[in-house]
């Protein structure tokens, strides 16, 4: 085992998205649904991500900073995600990181990560996380359709409706 799988409370926590792509796009639309408050760094961004952003952004949890990505930008932010396509950057941006004792996920660059995002299964309080340690994100993805096809469509209601009992089920 190459990493250690845990699943890291980020809700209402800062968390620095660098770059203003597709691929940037997808890790912030991945922590917004976990609850993060996200800056995304990029000198500009595509429409796509304003767009799809933008409901969040009016709420609060999404702000964009129109510069260019600096080490000391890292200080506030809990957890660091590079993704601008730019090779060079996305060094910068772990090794800053790595420096400031920050974690820090690049994407397909599993060499300057300290974390990894796994392929998700995402049912409500019921979350599988599915990793292949970066060696094949297609075999990931693979495995989660196959999970997904397994589980029940209304897990999620089963798992609210065992935590809203929880207690009364203990005693």
């Amino acid at each position: 085992m190459k990493y250690f799988p845990a699943f890291v409370k980020i809700k209402d926590r800062p968390c620095l998205v660098v770059g203003g792509g597709a691929l940037a796009l997808k890790k912030a639309e991945l922590l917004l649904r976990a609850g993060a408050v996200i800056d995304v760094v990029a000198a500009s961004v595509s429409d796509r991500m304003r767009e799809a952003l933008a409901a969040h952004e009016a709420e609060g949890r999404v702000t964009y900073v129109a510069e260019d990505f600096t080490p000391p930008m890292l200080a506030p932010y809990a957890l660091i995600v590079s993704a601008s396509g730019d090779a060079a950057l996305d060094e910068k941006v772990a090794l800053s990181a790595q420096e400031a004792g920050k974690p820090v996920n690049v994407v397909d660059r599993t060499d300057l990560c300290t974390f990894i995002m796994p392929s998700i299964v995402d049912r409500g309080d019921v979350v599988i996380g599915i990793s292949t340690s970066g060696a094949s994100p297609v075999l990931a993805r693979r495995l989660r359709a196959q999970i997904e096809s397994v589980l029940p469509a209304r897990l999620r209601d089963l798992a609210a409706f065992a935590r809203d009992f929880r207690d009364a089920v203990k005693a």
